[in-house]
């Protein structure tokens, strides 16, 4: 089955053209020119994955990305280049991915099969605040029984489970 996107782009001429291109490749593909017709789609339409483009720091497109991200959709933001600032607000604010306009377009292929992956991935339940701090004094108490190495795996698997990450060992 083919990813289903929501393009969301201000700017029609680039915006054809990256629509033109992902039917090409085989996406489904529903495109919007501003935020209220997006959340419109989102309403609607099953989307898998939801491009952004991310042209101003005004917020319009934040609104999108929480309600998307409210909806388990991955959002990948489409950034002008220089705007880090930009960039880094919208992670922040927990989008999927970005990607640097201009861009190669294997890269945004790339990061669309991964957000189409994470998608379909069942979540796990999110431990409430009372299970986590629950957790946390059963690390301290290994850790004062002087079992640290046990608390120590418990917290980083806690924190890994929390950020999505793999371990890092530091030699």
């Amino acid at each position: 089955m083919a990813v289903r996107l929501l393009v969301v782009e201000e700017d029609e001429r680039f915006r054809g053209s990256l629509c033109a291109w992902l039917r090409r490749r085989g996406y489904g593909v529903l495109e919007a020119d501003g935020q209220q017709e997006a959340l419109g789609f989102l309403e609607a339409e099953p989307v898998d994955v939801v491009l952004l483009g991310c042209r101003e720091d005004s917020g319009q497109g934040w609104v999108l990305l929480d309600q998307a991200r409210a909806m388990d959709v991955p959002v990948i933001l489409l950034v002008p280049k220089g705007r880090v600032q930009l960039s880094m607000e919208g992670m922040r604010r927990g989008a999927f991915d970005d990607l640097f306009v201009p861009f190669d377009w294997q890269a945004l292929e790339d990061r669309i099969r991964a957000a189409g992956a994470a998608r379909r991935e069942p979540r796990r339940p999110r431990k409430s605040l009372k299970q986590r701090w629950e957790d946390l004094m059963v690390a301290a108490a290994f850790a004062e029984a002087g079992a640290p190495d046990v608390a120590r795996r418990m917290l980083k698997k806690e924190d890994g489970a929390r950020k999505g990450k793999k371990e890092k060992k530091n030699d």
